[in-house]
This record gives structure tokens, sequence and C-alpha cells, in this order.
């Protein structure tokens, strides 16, 4: 298939909701495999809530249930896909520990950023 009908065919399964394509359960999963060094408040406006890494997993599970379908896969929840998911969920977590130092709107227990 061509890139750009890879592409395409990409496209179509991102812009479907989640509701339309198999769902990649891993958030509960890699919540638990992840630790987080010190607590994350997101805060947006006047509202702040805690960080929860599962989100990440969910996050990461649909991104790459849209690819594996995309490409025509069906074999979606396996060992090697769980797997890397946990590695991409840990370094997105990793990072957002950092980027109350840079600036953006992260708080953690004992300073705001």
């Amino acid at each position: 298939m061509s890139t750009t009908l890879n592409d395409l065919e990409l496209k179509r399964f991102a812009l479907m909701s989640t509701a339309e394509r198999p769902k990649l359960d891993w958030a509960t999963d890699i919540a638990n495999d992840l630790s987080v060094e010190k607590e994350i408040r997101l805060v947006s406006g006047r509202d702040e809530r805690d960080f929860d890494a599962g989100v990440v997993g969910e996050i990461v599970g649909d991104a790459m249930a849209a690819v594996l379908l995309s490409q025509g896969r069906d074999d979606l929840d396996t060992v090697e896909n769980r797997a890397f998911a946990k590695r991409i969920s840990r370094d997105v977590v990793d990072r957002l520990g950092t980027l109350g130092e840079i600036g953006f709107r992260l708080r953690n227990t004992t300073s705001v950023f």
C-alpha cells in the first residue's frame, strides 16, 4: 500500500470514536506498573486535579489501536504491544515530571511552577 493510502487509513481510524474501534484497556495495568516519583497536579485556570498515570496508558493504547488497525492488524493485545505501550507510557510520565521545571503549568506538592 502506498504511503498516501497508509496515511489516509491511519487518519480514518484515528478519527473514529473510541466506541467504534477495539479498545486496548491497558490503563489500570500500566498505571499499576508506573511509579510517579513526585505528586503531579494538573492545573487549568481555577481547576486543579491529581494526575492519573492510567490516562497516559489509555491514550497510548488508543493511539496504538488506531495505528495497528490501519495496518490491517487484528492482533492488538499482545505481550509485545503491551510492553511497548508500557515503555512509551513510562517515557511520557517521566517527561511530565520534568515539565514544571521548564515553566509548564504542573504543580508538585512543594511548589508551584
